[in-house]
């Protein structure tokens, strides 16, 4: 995760995904790393198909990515794909978090 960030920083997000996509059993850390590195860039539509990704790996974001991806919704008016990761946030019990709420 730290050499995904390292790339990022430096917006190199191929490299930082290339290094995600060698990881042989990525971890939520590693994809979220991304995501909010994609998010402070403004690809936003980049880090929902990450957050995708993530999700097919049968990752579930923690209480910090998903306050993230729900801004990340509504700056694309992404109605779907927000009631998705709600629908995630209530089946997964982070709904009840007071950081998501």
């Amino acid at each position: 995760a730290k050499l995904i960030a390292s790339y990022s920083n430096y917006s190199c997000f191929d490299d930082a995904n290339l290094v995600l996509q060698s990881i042989p059993d990525p971890t939520v850390y590693s994809f979220s790393s991304l995501i909010y590195a994609l998010i402070k860039a403004k690809l936003f539509s980049k880090s929902l198909g990450v957050f995708s990704r993530m999700f097919s790996y049968g990752l579930i974001p923690d209480s910090h990515v998903l306050p993230s991806l729900f801004k990340v919704c509504a700056e694309l008016s992404a109605f779907q794909a927000g009631k998705q990761i709600h629908c995630i946030s209530c089946v997964s019990g982070l709904d009840m978090d007071a950081f998501v709420q």
